[in-house]
């Protein structure tokens, strides 16, 4: 009984340590390397059209606001919000006139949500 309660831990830090060190590996992997996909759909919504960087910045601003309640990262939510309104805002016009087009945007989309579900 002994030697299978021996065998038994050392089989545990064995299986712990490695477990460990692959947990470890994955999330630095997750958190610090750069990803393609980030940086294509970066380069891609470069070229989208208005209306679908407006649902971009929806969304963005969602994930990263989510991002602040689950870790705390209120700096990092900010910050993110001020280069998403300068990535997917029309510098053409004001802010308050990007404000509006985002909610004719999301009317539209709701309409249309709408029609499909009566159907």
């Amino acid at each position: 009984m002994k030697k299978a309660v021996q065998l038994y831990f050392f089989l545990f830090a064995i299986f712990y340590s490695y477990a460990q060190s692959n947990a470890t590996r994955f999330f630095y992997e997750l958190s610090f390397k750069p990803k393609k996909d980030s940086s294509i759909m970066l380069f891609v919504g470069l070229f989208l059209k208005q209306k679908i960087k407006y649902v971009l910045f929806i969304l963005a601003f969602i994930f990263h606001f989510l991002i602040f309640l689950i870790h705390g990262l209120g700096t990092f939510w900010i910050s993110m919000t001020g280069c998403l309104i300068l990535y997917c805002f029309d510098p053409t016009i004001t802010m308050k006139k990007n404000i509006i087009e985002i909610r004719k945007v999301f009317s539209s989309y709701k309409k249309t949500l709408l029609l499909s579900e009566k159907t």
